[in-house]
């Protein structure tokens, strides 16, 4: 049977790539470092320490769980680069906003798996090679021993690296050491996939 050529309209194309200059602008403000304006509140990045943090406290964010209230809570106080003079009343006032209002639980969580959009992709190989080494649960120890035996760096310094800015690296000795890794671009590959179901449905 002959493959036929996938040919995207105007329109697709343009969403595709709407698509692609938003994955690169997560990136980029990983590695710069950019504060995010969350629900109202100034977030900064997330930290490789802070997914150990919210592992070892147990919330549910980090543990793939549906989050409760206090969870969000926990998340949004530990990123806030917000400074309250009453931080009881300002951690009042957040808990506040995160009950009332679904959205801005929906938008903490998307802020938390967004971090996770470089999580390399694990082929199903037995090649031995390092990609099939890499846990897909993305352990920070797997994380941080890569990072640190490619480049270099302490464990403080690899702990306040902002976790997508990690796994952009992570991708990077991927490539350069796994023979066949292609880099992971969720948020564009998903733009595509969605563009091929609507021409499948659009028969």
């Amino acid at each position: 049977m002959r493959l036929k050529a996938v040919s995207f309209n105007d329109a697709a194309k343009k969403r595709i790539a709407d698509a692609a200059a938003f994955e690169k602008k997560l990136r980029m403000e990983a590695v710069i470092g950019v504060d995010q304006e969350i629900a109202g509140l100034k977030l900064r990045q997330i930290a490789v320490r802070d997914l150990l943090n919210l592992e070892f406290t147990e919330n549910r964010l980090a543990l793939g769980e549906e989050p409760w209230l206090e969870d969000f809570l926990a998340f949004a106080l530990m990123l806030s680069n917000d400074k309250p003079f009453f931080k009881a009343r300002y951690a009042k006032r957040v808990g506040s906003l995160i009950r009332e209002h679904d959205d801005a639980r929906q938008d903490l969580l998307c802020y938390f798996n967004a971090a996770f959009n470089d999580m390399p992709s694990i082929p199903n190989s037995g090649s031995g090679n390092i990609a099939d080494k890499v846990d897909s649960s993305v352990s920070v120890m797997t994380l941080v021993d890569g990072i640190a035996f490619n480049y270099g760096w302490t464990l403080g310094e690899i702990l306040d690296t902002p976790l997508s800015t990690a796994l952009q690296l992570l991708q990077r000795i991927l490539q350069r050491n796994s023979d066949g890794y292609s880099a992971r671009n969720a948020i564009t590959q998903q733009a595509k996939a969605n563009e091929l179901k609507r021409l499948k449905e659009d028969g």
